[in-house]
């Protein structure tokens, strides 16, 4: 995937039902300038953290929960 400067390698592992864990993989070290890496090791945070999918109007939504914060990220086809 594309975390906005570097792309990243992972793995979906399925457990039961909707369940799923995400195993972050290797990424590419592009140097970033300033806020945009800040926001990318964010997101990569919250991936490494999700444990649920679903489907809502041709979106994928993972559903992530942190120590101090549960939330869902969602994502959208790039294709038409």
């Amino acid at each position: 995937g594309e975390a906005g400067c570097n792309s990243y390698e992972g793995e979906a592992i399925n457990g039961d039902g909707r369940d799923v864990r995400i195993v972050v993989g290797p990424s590419s070290a592009r140097r970033c300038p300033g806020e945009p890496i800040a926001i990318e090791e964010e997101f990569m945070r919250r991936l490494a953290a999700v444990e649920r999918f679903s489907f809502l109007n041709g979106r994928l939504l993972l559903q992530y929960a942190l120590e101090d914060e549960a939330d869902v990220m969602c994502f959208k086809s790039m294709n038409p």
